[in-house]
């Protein structure tokens, strides 16, 4: 199955679609991912791990070692990063199925006779 690498494929947290069309949208799906991240972090190890709101608030502490902050940074960059990385690029031609791989050889089509 070959998708139109310009298609944009819906998903729940953002309204228009992946990829995002904008920075802003790229850094609005980032919030979102990191929200949901700490909301689930926060409930499951309080309610389901039994841990303290001390303890779980320790593990944001920087100068005790703790990198989570850092991962997430990163879920709250990581959109707009590749949307930037994505949009600065020139889009690639459409393969047509005839085209020969250096590695796999000529191309082939779902495996089926036409």
């Amino acid at each position: 199955m070959n998708a139109d690498p310009q298609q944009r494929r819906f998903t729940p947290l953002s309204r228009s679609g992946y990829p995002p069309s904008s920075g802003r949208e790229a850094i609005s799906i980032g919030l979102c991912w990191m929200v949901l991240t700490v909301a689930f972090e926060f409930v499951f190890f309080r309610y389901a791990g039994g841990h303290s709101w001390s303890e779980l608030l320790g593990n944001f502490n920087v100068t005790q070692g703790r990198v989570w902050v850092i991962v997430l940074a990163w879920l709250l960059m990581a959109p707009y990063v590749f949307y930037r990385r994505d949009s600065s690029q020139p889009a690639q031609p459409q393969k047509n199925g005839s085209e020969i791989s250096p590695v796999t050889g000529p191309a082939t089509r779902n495996c089926q006779n036409d």
